[in-house]
């Protein structure tokens, strides 16, 4: 999880670190869905706040958008780190219809991240 944590400090340069970044992230995305199914197995609700997934969610979103590039440092950065920026966008593109609260919550709540994430759909759009 530290490591994780770290991605916007130590930009991926290698292949090998991409894919433990990306491994770290699906580990992470798999435990979501495990506390997620888990709580609807055991109560036969929907998704509620006081289950574990929505605060495994928190976690995650900070550490996909850490890993998000400006459209600067995008064209500049080695591929590893670009390939990273593009998989970590459609996590996010993926995760936040899902967790709609969640994601809503935290970019209210961050003004950075909410910009650094606009812009990075932004530039996606182009």
């Amino acid at each position: 999880m530290g490591h994780l944590q770290e991605v916007e400090r130590r930009r991926s340069q290698s292949p090998e670190e991409l894919q433990a970044i990306q491994d770290g992230v699906r580990t992470l995305e798999a435990l979501v869905f495990a506390a997620d199914e888990t709580h609807h197995e055991e109560t036969k609700l929907p998704q509620t706040p006081d289950c574990c997934g929505p605060q495994l969610v928190a976690i995650l979103l900070p550490i996909l958008i850490s890993c998000l590039l400006d459209e600067n440092a995008l064209a500049s950065a080695p591929m590893p780190a670009r390939a990273l920026h593009e998989s970590s966008l459609q996590d996010l593109m993926r995760i936040g219809p899902q967790h709609s609260s969640v994601f809503k919550a935290l970019t209210a709540s961050s003004p950075h991240m909410k910009a650094r994430l606009e812009a990075a759909v932004k530039g996606n759009q182009n």
